[in-house]
């Protein structure tokens, strides 16, 4: 046996080298949509937080059908 190349010039190596690369890097639109993504999601959190406080502070007896706020004796 021979061995032709050794180290970082083996094609094992080279093809290590390049997924390593592939994995480090992000395509352009991974990048948009890492940025809208730190946006949208404290939105909608924000949003639930306000409409749970709404919906708690102003009752949610109001949204129950009355068949649910009867009580039978």
């Amino acid at each position: 046996m021979r061995a032709t190349s050794v180290g970082r010039d083996t094609a094992l190596s080279q093809i290590l080298a390049l997924v390593q690369e592939a994995q480090l890097s992000k395509p352009p639109i991974q990048r948009y949509a890492d940025r809208i993504a730190s946006r949208f999601t404290p939105s909608v959190m924000l949003l639930a937080t306000l409409v749970a406080v709404v919906w708690l502070a102003v009752g949610f007896a109001g949204w129950l059908p009355p068949s649910y706020l009867s009580h039978p004796a």
